[in-house]
């Protein structure tokens, strides 16, 4: 009997490394499942947080185009406003300096065309009186010699313009147009009655030929 035990515990001895090394082997799967699993769900996760963060980025960059383009599309609309109404505003005033040069026109061909002649009794162009009863200055203005007060008021405009000559040819040398630079002559401003537009005309652009200039109309 005692020789049956020594046997049992002779197997049981020599058996133990197999039992240990196979309790060794589970426990070695079981660290390697539970690795994998942890694994598996950190790259799910990865993988989850990598997708959000594009949605996201998607959704910022989509929003953002968005908010462009209704930019810029109120801006054409803004700046296209703004056009037509100075397309507008240049347009009236384009209408209301059209009137009043033609009132200019009138009165300063028309009415004072009348004036003279009432003064004179006659035309108001020296070449017409055999008699000579009217004298021309070198700016082509008729003076009237029956009456010195006026006389005199024509042949300060006239001593004005002819002084002033140098500036509006400057003037065309700067590019202003001939219209808008005799109204600057004296005799305009000064609401003067002499105004010879066309001999200032000649003159300034006699002047700025001179100089190599040419005067815009």
């Amino acid at each position: 009997m005692k020789i049956k035990l020594l046997v049992l515990l002779v197997c049981v001895l020599i058996s133990l490394p197999g039992v240990a090394t196979a309790v060794q082997s589970l426990d070695y799967q079981r660290q390697s499942e539970q690795a994998a699993a942890v694994t598996k769900a950190q790259s799910e996760h990865a993988a989850a947080v990598t997708k959000a963060q594009a949605e996201h980025a998607a959704a910022v960059t989509k929003a953002q185009a968005e908010h462009a383009a209704a930019v810029t599309k109120a801006q054409f609309e803004h700046a296209a406003v703004v056009t037509k109404a100075q397309s507008e505003h240049a347009a009236a005033v384009n209408a209301d300096n059209g009137i009043v040069n033609k009132i200019y026109s009138f009165l300063k061909t028309g009415l004072l065309e009348n004036i003279y002649k009432l003064f004179q009794g006659g035309p108001s162009t020296p070449a017409q009186y055999p008699s000579g009863g009217g004298a021309v200055t070198d700016m082509g203005i008729t003076i009237i010699e029956n009456s010195p007060e006026i006389a005199q008021n024509q042949k300060n405009v006239t001593d004005a313009q002819k002084r002033w000559i140098p500036e509006a040819v400057e003037l065309c040398r700067d590019g202003l147009p001939m219209e808008e630079i005799l109204m600057l002559a004296p005799g305009v401003q000064g609401g003067e009655l002499f105004f010879p537009k066309q001999r200032l005309t000649s003159v300034i652009k006699n002047e700025a030929i001179k100089q190599g200039i040419t005067c815009k109309e």
